[in-house]
């Protein structure tokens, strides 16, 4: 039972079989909860109880639940056990699984791997992580850094392999001082939404960790373009991201651009800004067997994902 579990669980994990009631159901839901639970979906535990109740439901399924010392927390099963309380009323069979965990980072990170039933939000796991609280970006905010973090993770290139969760939580937070500068000086600007996709805000992030003044003043005015010559970088940045729909690789789109392009152009006019260059005419640079390198910092584009030393 729930009560004997903290002295059982010694080793990494207990596995039992228990027939869960009502009156068990709710123990467990009042003495295990849980704070970074996503939200609580009524409509889907009136499922749940239905597909019991038609005995549709596969007995056996599993409930998680994480032991940090005498502290037990319910991290997958709260829709499951809410259907046996409120709606089915009688016992199901269940699959209980006890994680004996060290830290509220391996209950979160165990919370990020489960994935039953409902399927979790990308706001489900930014809770899970508190990462709201430790960064002071709302979701909205976090989810534009998460895929700007990840491309610079894997070399500014066109496809996107999938990385664990810690390490994303881990660039999320690397990251965060930057995507709080480039926020602060591009929110509000002509651009709407097109600054803060990945691969501009992945070219902002790195201008910001390397040269903070100098972007300051670069991504502020690529975002409000106040009173620019037609042929500043910034302008003809602010320009370009307008006219190219800068939304990632799109080929049934017109004059869509693939990511790499976009952040390469961001790193084409950030350099002939630094350089002190007007902009004529606007081209793309070709991504040859070297990074274009992103100017003064140590990133690049294209198939070294990291310059050896500072341009």
């Amino acid at each position: 039972m729930l009560v004997e579990a903290t002295s059982n669980v010694l080793n990494e994990h207990m596995v039992k079989t228990e027939d869960i009631g009502p009156k068990d159901a709710a123990l467990y839901l009042s003495s295990c909860d849980y704070e970074g639970q996503r939200n609580y979906r009524k409509w889907w535990s009136a499922f749940l109880g239905d597909q019991m109740d038609k005995g549709k439901f596969a007995t056996g399924t599993p409930i998680h639940l994480a032991i940090m010392g005498s502290d037990i927390y319910l991290i997958d099963g709260r829709h499951r056990l809410t259907a046996v309380r409120d709606f089915h009323k009688n016992p199901i069979r269940f699959t209980v699984v006890y994680h004996r965990v060290e830290s509220p980072e391996d209950i979160a990170a165990l919370y990020s791997r489960l994935d039953q039933g409902l399927k979790r939000s990308t706001s489900d796991t930014y809770g899970a992580w508190q990462l709201n609280e430790k960064t002071g970006l709302n979701n909205t905010a976090l989810r534009r850094l998460t895929g700007a973090v990840r491309f610079i993770d894997q070399g500014f290139g066109l496809k996107m392999a999938r990385i664990d969760i810690e390490k994303q939580i881990d660039l999320i937070l690397d990251w965060t001082e930057e995507a709080r500068m480039f926020y602060e000086n591009v929110s509000g600007g002509d651009l709407g939404t097109l600054i803060f996709k990945a691969p501009v805000l992945a070219v902002g992030l790195v201008t910001f960790k390397h040269e903070q003044e100098i972007a300051s003043e670069f991504w502020n005015q690529v975002s409000f373009n106040d009173g620019l010559g037609r042929n500043d970088p910034r302008s003809r940045l602010h320009t370009w991201l307008l006219l190219a729909r800068a939304h990632g690789a799109n080929s049934n789109t017109a004059n869509a651009y693939s990511r790499p392009q976009i952040s390469l152009m961001c790193a084409r006019c950030w350099t002939a800004h630094i350089d002190g260059q007007e902009l004529s005419k606007l081209y793309l640079p070709g991504i040859t067997t070297k990074a274009y390198a992103i100017k003064n910092t140590n990133y690049g584009i294209g198939p070294s994902r990291k310059l050896k030393t500072n341009v």
